[in-house]
């Protein structure tokens, strides 16, 4: 828990570059010759590990990013989860959404 809670506190100063520093994607030709047939490209994961890091990584790869999530009960730090999230192009897709076909 200790790791994450770093990892988060300094998560908009990790930028593309250290991002692929640090951890490694396999099939990056695999995803990006999918994106360029016009075909999309779903990753399914377990919350497991520092997700967040993840899917910035992911999207620092040109690679549109959505994620699935639940609103947090508290305002403030949803919008700062967010805030943090939009900073490396990821976009979240709130079950609470209406019109999103996503059910409960």
């Amino acid at each position: 828990m200790k790791q994450k809670n770093f990892e988060l506190a300094n998560f908009q100063r990790m930028d593309s570059k250290f991002l692929h520093k640090i951890s490694d994607i396999e099939n990056v030709e695999l995803i990006k010759s999918s994106l360029k047939k016009g075909k999309g490209i779903l990753f399914v994961s377990a919350h497991a590990g520092n997700c967040e890091m993840v899917t910035a990584t992911v999207a620092g790869l040109d690679v549109p990013v959505n994620v699935v999530a639940k609103r947090y009960i508290i305002d403030e730090l949803n919008d700062m989860l967010v805030g943090y999230r939009a900073s490396k192009k990821v976009n979240i897709i709130f079950k609470d959404t209406p019109g999103t076909g996503i059910k409960q």
